[in-house]
């Protein structure tokens, strides 16, 4: 077994919407912005990073400049992710709104890491087909799959692990499988 593994790594930041902005503030100094000081010391790293709108904003509800970038020299190694803006399950709201919560959360993201956040994720690991239409539509690539989804869909075992298309309304979304096991 010579063969190379490839390991796809996308860490969840995540504040309820309503927290203390003491709280969101402390966690940013003792969990979010450590973790970014290694990934700057590390530059051979290369991962995801998923923030919800709470654990993006400082207490006065404003986008965080971290002054970070998603950038190293020449090569990316790290890239933002962004979802709904309140982590709301996006099939719950109208579709003006989802997009809406779509759009605002890649700006902030953008803003906050310098850099395009063209990857999603649906909270809650909630999915419905219609959710291809809305990423796409708000500018996002390509999302991740729990592999239940994936299973539920009748996608192989040993079709799973590599990347998928689905499309709503004429929007085509890219699809990573998740691993159970590894979440």
């Amino acid at each position: 077994m010579g063969g190379r593994v490839s390991l796809a790594l996308v860490i969840h930041n995540h504040q309820p919407v309503g927290n203390f902005g003491w709280v969101i503030a402390d966690v940013y100094e003792h969990a979010y912005s450590p973790m970014l000081d290694a990934l700057e010391r590390h530059p051979g790293i290369r991962l995801g990073l998923h923030y919800t709108a709470a654990a993006a904003v400082d207490g006065a509800n404003r986008p965080r400049r971290s002054g970070r970038s998603a950038t190293s020299s020449s090569a990316v190694r790290w890239r933002s992710w962004a979802a709904a803006t309140t982590n709301r399950i996006l099939v719950t709201l109208p579709d003006r709104d989802r997009n809406g919560q779509l759009v605002r959360m890649r700006d902030e993201m953008e803003i906050m890491f310098r850099a395009t956040a063209g990857r999603g994720m649906a909270a809650e690991r909630v999915w419905e087909p219609s959710l291809a239409y809305d990423l796409a539509a708000a500018g996002y690539e390509w999302t991740v799959l729990d592999d239940n989804h994936l299973r539920a869909a009748s996608i192989r075992e040993d079709e799973m692990w590599a990347p998928l298309t689905t499309d709503d309304r004429g929007r085509r979304l890219t699809v990573f499988g998740t691993e159970q096991g590894l979440r």
